[in-house]
């Protein structure tokens, strides 16, 4: 019986030992500021648990199919839309970011309302970008981009009346790119959390993220995180 109890006694040490030695690897939508505000957020909450992470920058839609497949061990950050697209990832209830999905034009001046206040425009967004892929959806002149820098420029040149992006990424890469000309329209769209995802074989991971993240948000650790990391952002 006792030897027993020691094995599993040892067991349980190997696992938690093997928890704190890992690395994990996440996926991310490169190029994109928001994506960066969330994955600083990430490791700090990793580090809690005593798990590294490593962060994979890809365009949008590859960032997600690969999470799906299991290829990485989740995504950095994602809409709570992207739950319902791939109902077998695991979103981690508590959001860990926020996006201000807006409009961007050179020429336009209006009052934003909603996606319908667009229709008659022609518009740019960039690939993966689930917000404007859905507010896009019924529109006849949308030109999809790799990246917000390129739909950005297809405005600055007057390929577009507008894009759609959120407003941190917009005004870091209008900032980038020396786009004078182009502002950013009033109100935004919306404003949309961001979640953390995991690959289902990290059910048991899972759990003990979520608790860590749920006391960081209590506590006012996450939110003050954010504005810190953001505002160190803004100023490069």
């Amino acid at each position: 019986m006792k030897s027993i109890f020691f094995l599993c006694t040892m067991m349980i040490s190997s696992l938690s030992f093997a928890d704190a030695e890992t690395t994990l690897v996440f996926s991310k939508v490169e190029n994109v500021q928001d994506q960066i505000v969330s994955e600083e957020i990430l490791k700090v909450a990793y580090e809690k648990i005593g798990i590294s992470i490593d962060i994979k920058g890809m365009p949008a839609k590859r960032s997600i199919q690969e999470t799906n497949e299991g290829k990485v061990d989740g995504e950095v950050s994602r809409v709570f839309q992207i739950g319902e697209l791939y109902p077998e990832l695991i979103r981690i209830p508590t959001s860990i970011n926020v996006i201000e999905p807006s409009v961007f034009s050179k020429n336009l001046h209006f009052t934003v309302t909603d996606c319908d206040d667009l229709k008659d425009y022609s518009v740019g967004i960039v690939r993966g970008a689930k917000f404007a892929e859905l507010c896009t959806e019924k529109m006849d002149y949308v030109f999809v981009t790799k990246n917000i820098n390129q739909a950005l420029k297809l405005l600055d040149r007057n390929r577009v009346d507008i894009v759609i992006a959120t407003k941190g990424n917009g005004l870091a890469a209008l900032k980038k790119e020396g786009l004078e000309s182009i502002y950013i329209l009033s109100p935004a769209l919306t404003k949309m959390p961001l979640y953390h995802y995991l690959n289902p074989k990290h059910k048991y991971l899972a759990l003990k993220i979520a608790e860590v993240l749920s006391n960081m948000q209590k506590s006012g650790e996450l939110e003050a995180l954010r504005a810190s990391i953001f505002k160190k952002l803004s100023s490069e």
